[in-house]
């Protein structure tokens, strides 16, 4: 329990390093979906993380890392999924540390992933191909392999199937990989190997796949049990072994893929691994199909349409797809081509950690650290993302996301009007309800009245009174809670200090959010003197204890609270933290360099020369916050994917440095 909390706090805060302290590093360079199926690869080309039917829970495949100390992270070498080859008696895995490996998104979109691999000890070069179909759970790899002819590709599998989602739990689904899993099954002679989990898992069950596995059930059969996790692969070529087997045991599909002897168990039950070992097509090229369904049934339909369409078409139908949705986003009003291409990354990004059915968005698709959640407190800066990028339906599906979230009824720890701190994309709480976040509340009610401004007035009439039933929980909330000897908002989680605390921070945002759900009042036409009278109180209160008798700032970085309005723009007060703000910039990195990037951009929006000051930081803060993964490495390499918090606040941040001509 201390160590979640601490994690919640920590993400809060945006302490990446501290996340990994606690959980083990992520193992991730690339992210390939489609706001259902989520897969995250390894520079290597192995994926790490298979996420479904959500970016923001349940990996269902089996991969943990355990130390920062890249290559001896201590993963198993059984885990994940992964390309193995096997030439002159001897199986070598792309994972394996002889390999030298470059990795890159596609010339025609980021939808897809190349991975090449080299290795002078054989002088083999093997390129990956790999993407997630745009609207179909399916994942599609090819290996093409040049300097060799009498090569045997071997995909290799260790599914992990996973169901159970437990609140106030963000590890659950890969801490007790030892609860997950079922069973494993091959079809047509090893051509189509299942892995799946049914739902609600009983001793009969249980006893039924045993006595399948022990006479060999037939397809059928294994189809009969009942809806929940099933993954299929299979592959269009010529499938010359095959194994299903249990891990740590002599049935192993790794160890008899290591041995070059897949054995042809047709079925496994338990913790399972599976591999197919094939003859690659005339032009040195291996294929595997991957679906994920809730039934057998739909996982068999989705590869019948990927053998039907056949890997090319899919491949120009995910680049179609990701090309004419980039095509409708605004972009900076720049001929910066590196700048613009870091913008359309991180809309990418964005777009793939976002639940295609709730609407809501995790923060990175990581098992290790676990970020695969909502942080409502965050959220506003996706939700403003979207509309900068003229996304508006996205913005406010993701709006929507948190009305139902708003606690309709008061229970200890969890107060009438609050928001949980972090949440699953099917709105379950997903960290201990001790971790208390006020400003989760009033970013959100923000992010409400931002949303609006960039509606016309008849849809932002509709929107406005769809969230009202969340603007007038979170208001309850903000008024009520109160220090009655001060008048300050009692004690919430401080991020900064791993406790709870009355700080600045929360009472600046306090106000941000009663300051807006006034005006929300007014506009829809309702009555709330309370909220009128602790909007003023707080105002008086931040001016109090945030300001000296000079009206001089006298809290540490200040440009964070531009959005409060408790000082105009354009006041000169902003000027000497924003200076100094602007000079530390070049030393900071992650979450401090894309929020003060923001917040500079934000403040100087109106101030052409100011910004012009600001422009030169741009592409190298969202540089390296979202690297092109093009870096040569060797083996394991220390690597992360973008946040989409921080990609969010870059592409604000373009988009108010170089404002497109419309929007």
């Amino acid at each position: 329990m201390a160590s979640l909390l601490a994690f919640g706090q920590d993400a809060a805060a945006g302490d990446y390093a501290t996340w990994e302290r606690l959980f083990g590093p992520a193992d991730v360079s690339a992210v390939i979906g489609n706001g259902g199926l989520t897969v995250s690869l390894n520079r290597c080309g192995r994926v790490t993380v298979c996420r479904w039917p959500s970016p923001s829970y349940f990996d269902q495949i089996s991969y943990r890392t355990k130390s920062r100390d890249l290559p001896a992270l201590g993963v198993s070498p059984d885990h994940g999924l992964q390309w193995g080859i096997r030439l002159n008696d001897q199986t070598r895995w792309l994972a394996d540390l002889e390999w030298r490996s470059s990795q890159a998104y596609s010339s025609e979109a980021p939808g897809v992933i190349e991975t090449i691999s080299s290795t002078e000890v054989i002088g083999l070069e093997v390129r990956q191909v790999a993407f997630v179909h745009p609207t179909r759970d399916l994942l599609a790899l090819q290996l093409q392999v040049t300097g060799a002819t009498s090569v045997q590709p071997i995909w290799y599998t260790d599914f992990s199937p996973c169901t159970r989602l437990i609140p106030e739990s963000p590890v659950g689904d890969w801490a007790f990989d030892s609860a997950n899993d079922f069973a494993a099954f091959a079809s047509d002679q090893g051509q189509v190997i299942f892995h799946f989990r049914p739902s609600s898992m009983s001793a009969r069950d249980w006893e039924h796949a045993s006595r399948l596995t022990k006479r060999g059930g037939m397809t059928s059969e294994w189809a009969n049990f009942d809806n929940g996790v099933w993954i299929g692969y299979t592959t269009p070529d010529t499938v010359t072994a095959f194994q299903c087997g249990e891990s740590e045991a002599p049935s192993s599909a790794y160890t008899q893929a290591c041995a070059g002897r897949l054995a042809g168990n047709d079925s496994a039950l338990g913790q399972t691994n599976s591999a197919l070992q094939f003859q690659p097509t005339s032009d040195g090229n291996a294929t595997v199909y991957v679906a994920f369904g809730e039934r057998q049934s739909d996982v068999s339909a989705l590869l019948d349409y990927a053998h039907d369409r056949g890997f090319g078409s899919l491949r120009h139908e995910t680049e179609t797809y990701w090309r004419e949705w980039l095509a409708r986003a605004t972009l900076p009003n720049t001929q910066d081509s590196e700048l613009l291409d870091l913008c359309r990354q991180s809309l990418m990004a964005m777009a793939m950690a976002m639940d295609r059915y709730s609407g809501a968005m995790i923060r990175a698709p990581f098992t290790q650290p676990p970020l695969a959640l909502d942080w409502p407190r965050h959220g506003a800066w996706m939700t403003y993302a979207w509309d900068m990028a003229g996304f508006h339906d996205l913005a406010e599906k993701h709006a929507l996301f948190y009305v139902d979230c708003f606690r309709k009824t008061s229970q200890r720890g969890k107060p009438l009007g609050s928001l949980p701190a972090a949440l699953f994309a099917d709105r379950t709480e997903a960290l201990p309800h001790l971790v208390l976040d006020l400003q989760a509340v009033a970013w959100t009610l923000w992010s409400f009245c931002r949303h609006a401004e960039f509606l016309d007035p008849e849809s932002q009439e509709a929107f406005l009174s769809k969230v009202w039933p969340g603007f007038d929980l979170g208001a309850e909330f903000l008024v009520a809670w109160k220090d009655d000897r001060s008048g300050l908002p009692l004690h919430a989680f401080d991020p900064t200090v791993w406790r709870d605390a009355q700080t600045p921070n929360d009472l600046l945002c306090a106000y941000m959010g009663m300051d807006c759900a006034v005006a929300i009042a007014k506009r829809l036409r309702y009555d709330r003197p309370n909220w009128e009278q602790r909007s003023r109180e707080l105002e008086s209160l931040a001016r109090y204890h945030c300001f000296d008798a000079a009206g001089q700032w006298r809290i540490e970085n200040p440009i964070r609270f531009w959005a409060t309005a408790v000082v105009p723009l354009d006041d000169p007060r902003w000027d000497a933290p924003a200076d100094n703000a602007l000079q530390e910039l070049p030393s900071l990195d992650g979450y401090a360099a894309a929020r003060t990037l923001c917040d500079l951009a934000a403040l100087w929006q109106n101030r052409p020369d100011r910004l012009a000051q600001l422009r030169p930081h741009l592409a190298p803060t969202l540089g390296q916050i979202l690297p092109f993964p093009s870096l040569q490495t060797t083996g394991f390499a220390p690597s992360r994917v973008p946040d989409t918090v921080d990609t969010s606040l870059c592409y604000i941040s373009a988009l108010l440095a170089f404002p497109a001509s419309t929007r």
